[in-house]
């Protein structure tokens, strides 16, 4: 249900995780530089450091990818139109862990010259 906006997305990929999941990582498709051990540590933080979620942040101010615990599932179905995740993690900041990441590994490619950047040595 594309057309419903980002919210639709998430609240899909909720839906079909399996019962016993503890946690959920949301990520998005156009950060290709997020290092692969990144979701690995997010979900560790919640699973293993009691923290309702975590996510990657660059100087405090938190980004994509962001782990949840199971206990947040509720307000990620509850998400409407084209918002991500944000609002749950800003009204749980101050229990979220924060991962400080370069900002280049958090590099959006949206447009033809954020590619032409990716792609210069």
């Amino acid at each position: 249900e594309w057309g419903a906006g980002i919210s639709s997305s998430i609240k899909r990929g909720v839906q079909e995780i399996s019962q016993d999941s503890e946690a959920v990582v949301i990520m998005v498709a156009d950060q290709p530089l997020v290092h692969p051990a990144i979701p690995a540590l997010l979900a560790s933080l919640v699973l293993q450091g009691g923290h309702p979620l975590s996510c990657a942040s660059v100087k405090g101010e938190p980004r994509n990818p962001a782990a949840f615990h199971r206990s947040l599932y509720n307000e990620l179905l509850g998400l409407e139109g084209d918002r991500g995740a944000k609002s749950v993690i800003f009204r749980h900041l101050p229990e979220a862990a924060l991962l400080e990441v370069p900002e280049d590994m958090l590099m959006d490619v949206d447009t033809l010259e954020d590619l032409e950047r990716l792609t210069k040595p």
